[in-house]
C-alpha cells in the first residue's frame, strides 16, 4: 500500500480555502489614474453592486467597529467608506435607502452626504 504522504508530495492538497473568495487577475499598465484596474473590476462584476450588497457592506463595516463606541464608530465608518470605496460605492449608497442600515452606519453615510 503506497504511503498517503508520498502521494500527496508535489500536490497542492495542503493549500487549505476558508471559504469562497473571488480572484481576480490585476495586471499593471502604464495608466496611473486607475482607470484601467476600474475598468476591469467592473468587468469581472466587482463595482457593479446593487443596493442590498453596499447595504451589507456598510453594516458590517459598522459593527466592526461598533465596541469603540458610537461616535468613534460613526468617525471609522465613515472614514472606511471614504478612503476605500469607489466614487461609484459611494454615489449607490447615497442613493440608497437608508432605513435599513444600522444606526452607526446610517450616521456615517448621512455625515458623509453632508461632506459632499
Amino acid at each position: 500500500m503506497p504511503n498517503k504522504r508520498a502521494s500527496r508530495a508535489g500536490s497542492n492538497r495542503s493549500r487549505r480555502s476558508n471559504g469562497p473568495y473571488l480572484a481576480v487577475r490585476v495586471e499593471r499598465s502604464r495608466d496611473t489614474c486607475g482607470t484601467c484596474l476600474s475598468t476591469s473590476l467592473e468587468a469581472n462584476g466587482i463595482l457593479s453592486m446593487d443596493d442590498t450588497k453596499l447595504t451589507r457592506m456598510a453594516n458590517q463595516i459598522a459593527a466592526n467597529f461598533a465596541a469603540a463606541g458610537e461616535t468613534q464608530a460613526v468617525a471609522a465608518t465613515a472614514e472606511h467608506i471614504t478612503k476605500f470605496w469607489d466614487p461609484r460605492m459611494k454615489a449607490g449608497i447615497f442613493a440608497s435607502d437608508l432605513s435599513a442600515l444600522s444606526p452607526i452606519a446610517r450616521a456615517a453615510v448621512e455625515s458623509l452626504q453632508e461632506q459632499a
